[in-house]
């Protein structure tokens, strides 16, 4: 096996175990789990770097579902998540697929892998500002929930002085 590739088979396995490790911290540190996007995306370019015939990520598209999937899963409010996806993703796109496979980088794949980044990116910005209306109505509709529990406890509080026999 080449040299490099065998690099890169340890890289990946290192980058595993760091995840392991990362996973087991969240349950304490909630405050980390943004990480497992960062170091899902290292993976992906990695894993993206090793030629494979039996790899998912040999082809554009299937390449975006997976960085879809991965966005869709763990995206948690942040717009640098958003930047740093389509940014793996374009390195992907450009050094990871034609070094990999060998595959000539044209003018024609450059304008075609620069649009599907492009679309991309749309599709993340619109996914993150579709997830951040549903987070903010979710904490609206709490923040409604606990003001109407504490009146109703108040207006419970009043009949209870206004019931009472003196």
């Amino acid at each position: 096996m080449d040299p490099g590739a065998d690099f890169l088979n340890y890289l990946l396995r290192a980058l595993v175990f760091v995840s392991l490790i990362l996973n087991l911290l969240c349950f304490k540190w909630r405050s980390i789990a943004s990480y497992f996007f960062y170091i899902e995306s290292f993976i992906r370019i990695v894993a993206t770097s090793i030629p494979n015939q039996a790899g998912y990520d040999k082809d554009e598209v299937k390449l975006l579902y997976v960085y879809a999937a991965l966005f869709l899963n763990l995206y948690t409010d942040s717009g640098k998540e958003i930047i740093f996806s389509c940014i793996s993703y374009a390195y992907c796109l450009i050094f990871g697929l034609p070094v990999a496979y060998m595959r000539p980088l044209t003018i024609d794949s450059c304008a075609i892998y620069i649009l599907i980044i492009f679309l991309y990116f749309v599709f993340c910005s619109v996914l993150g500002m579709i997830l951040k209306l549903v987070i903010d109505t979710n904490q609206r509709l709490l923040v409604a929930n606990e003001s109407h529990v504490k009146l109703l406890n108040r207006m419970h509080e009043g009949l209870l002085i206004l019931s009472s026999k003196d």
